[in-house]
């Protein structure tokens, strides 16, 4: 009954999205991509095919120069007002799918509030404040030495460690939507429409589309991605940006000496996916476009396209983005660190970090050591026992076997089908195939990051699939075929798209609800507890300064010293206790009330060693301070 509900909901929308996407004429063949098809258009419409050293590769823009010199769409300066009219009429296919994610992405917000419980999300949410109010970076603030916490930099700036690209939707976010969520949103609705993208760039639309929904109503993706200020969506649509373009390269770049009027567009795109993907998940996003792109670089320098008189020019665009890309990132390194060189990231290593951030690295003696029990615990407890457990063959197999098998946990149909597309399906496997590999190759070399968590392996999600819709499409039309349905694609094609996304959509509906019911399983409760202090404090008047003084059992990743970009404007005040520093600290911040926080973790360090996500209240007393 509700899969029925389901294709009733979507036909309707389905069916005009690939009605507006029809400009294939009648008298053409579908599918014609091949050397057979080549043939075909030419003898049917009596133009002479010429022989090219780059058939087989770039056959579909072959195919597609018959057919506009058949149809005269080229006109006479080389255009290809074909191939505008489709960008035209396809851009509904892709818009659909992000459209559909932002939807969802709020529904289920409003349902499960998201609340910064990791200590990654504070310092995103730093960055997005500071870039509302018009800077890339702060000032010091006074007694930085008391509100010292994870993730930032108080000296030479005050800023955060993570590159700016989340923090930057999150600052969109809260300018269109007039909350930060907004930007967890507008993440989910870029990578969604990325991914049909990148999928129309070989499949039909049905099978784009598909897939594009699929991602959408993603139980995992919405519930965790959407509501976590810390999240993949941008680096899943930058390198879906990066695929999408790579395939449209490969059928339409050079054909006989010339470079197609519309092979700047897809070099733009790989270049703003990789400027995407550097500024979300920069390690990551360079790792999978070298090994994408190689092919690409080899067959640039084999066939010497640079001696194309008008590649340069077509190429350009592409250059000139990435070049400002690098451009901004200079520029914000030189606003934190005081270097053009020095990355944010970097600086904090040097100042905090203890464990190394790849496992062949030795240990590092941070410049201005740790203060407090918490610093020390975080970067000489956890932090150096997750390096120390990746260190070695063996732990490097383990750590591999960990992230595999929580990433089949949250992927599981996308990776499953992956390989099978390849081994099963033969007609396209010397263009897949590499895909691949490369994915396979980005794995091991990722992984020797010992950290293990799910949005750092979001570079490969776009490929997967990308293979899981081609095993998707060989299996569809296995069954037309098998049960001679061919006449009706149309129908079939919408009524498994709308049964798929009814059926993902009802298990959504269930993961969230059960959340719901539990808050302590959809969020920390001590974020949830530090939720309420705030709004405690923030209904009485005046301005309060809080100094938190931790059980010496607390766990380090249950942070509550996190500070706006403005402490000395800020409503509230955090800082750690210190008998020494807590005099200057009065001191610095006057007219405020004075609060001591005293917290215990209901999970201490020792019962939940080695978790980055505990769960548990702690017990929290909150009184006013007495000199």
């Amino acid at each position: 009954m509700l899969v029925v509900l389901g294709q009733h909901t979507f036909g309707r929308i389905i069916r005009f999205a690939l009605a507006q996407c029809k400009m294939t004429p009648a008298s053409s063949r579908k599918g014609a991509t091949d050397s057979e098809s080549l043939a075909h258009l030419a003898t049917r419409w009596g133009i002479k095919q010429q022989p090219s050293r780059f058939r087989g590769i770039f056959c579909h823009s072959s195919g597609l120069r018959i057919r506009d010199q058949a149809m005269g769409l080229n006109d006479a300066n080389g255009g290809n007002r074909r191939a505008g009219l489709v960008r035209n009429r396809q851009w509904w296919v892709w818009l659909l799918p992000g459209l559909l994610a932002v939807a969802v992405a709020a529904i289920v917000s409003w349902w499960l509030p998201p609340i910064p419980s990791v200590l990654d999300d504070f310092g995103h949410l730093l960055i997005a404040e500071t870039l509302l109010h018009g800077r890339i970076s702060n000032p010091t603030p006074p007694s930085a030495e008391s509100l010292q916490t994870f993730h930032e930099l108080v000296y030479p700036r005050y800023a955060a460690k993570f590159p700016i690209g989340t923090g930057a939707v999150l600052a969109l976010g809260h300018l269109v939507f007039g909350t930060y969520c907004g930007g967890l949103w507008l993440s989910a609705g870029f990578a969604c429409s990325a991914i049909t993208w990148m999928l129309l760039g070989h499949f039909k639309r049905h099978v784009a589309l598909l897939f594009g929904l699929l991602a959408a109503s993603h139980p995992y993706l919405q519930i965790f991605w959407s509501q976590n200020f810390t999240h993949g969506w941008l680096a899943v649509g930058g390198i879906a940006l990066v695929v999408g373009g790579l395939l449209r390269i490969r059928r339409r770049m050079v054909w006989q000496g010339q470079v197609d009027a519309v092979a700047w567009h897809p070099a733009l795109m790989i270049a703003i996916g990789v400027n995407v993907g550097i500024f979300s998940r920069p390690y990551e996003t360079v790792v999978i476009t070298c090994l994408l792109g190689a092919p690409l670089l080899a067959r640039i320098i084999k066939d010497r396209w640079y001696q194309v008189p008008t590649w340069w020019r077509h190429a350009l665009p592409g250059l000139l983005v990435l070049g400002l890309g690098l451009v901004l990132q200079a520029y914000i390194n030189h606003c934190i660190t005081g270097s053009w060189r020095k990355l944010p990231y970097q600086l904090h290593e040097e100042q905090y970090g203890v464990a190394p951030l790849f496992i062949w690295q030795q240990p590092n003696e941070p410049i201005l050591g740790h203060r407090f029990l918490e610093q020390t615990k975080f970067h000489y407890g956890w932090s150096m026992d997750m390096y120390r457990a990746a260190a070695g063959c063996n732990g490097y197999l383990n750590v591999l076997s960990k992230r595999l098998e929580q990433t089949y946990l949250h992927w599981g149909a996308f990776l499953a089908c992956a390989p099978l597309a390849v081994v099963i399906f033969p007609r396209e496997r010397r263009i897949f195939s590499a895909y691949l590999l490369a994915s396979v190759a980005g794995l091991y070399l990722i992984n020797f990051v010992p950290w293990v968590n799910t949005h750092y392996m979001a570079c490969l999600l776009p490929i997967a699939i990308l293979l899981a819709a081609l095993f998707a499409r060989g299996a569809m039309q296995w069954v037309m075929c098998s049960l001679n349905l061919r006449n009706s694609n149309d129908r079939i094609a919408t009524l498994a798209i709308g049964s798929m996304v009814a059926c993902q959509g009802i298990w959504l509906y269930q993961a969230t609800s059960g959340l719901a019911q539990d808050q302590k399983r959809s969020c920390n409760a001590w974020a949830i507890q530090r939720q309420e202090v705030v709004r405690e404090l923030e209904a009485t008047s005046g301005n309060h300064l809080v100094i938190v003084r931790y059980h010496p059992n607390h766990n380090a990743h249950q942070e509550w010293v996190f500070n706006s970009c403005d402490p000395i404007q800020s409503k509230i005040v955090w800082a750690r206790w210190s008998e020494e520093l807590n005099p200057q600290l009065v001191r610095d911040y006057p007219n405020r009330k004075v609060w001591i926080l005293g917290i215990e973790s209901a999970n201490s360090e020792n019962e939940s060693h080695g978790t980055h996500a505990t769960m548990g209240k702690s017990r929290v007393v909150l009184s006013p301070w007495n000199e």
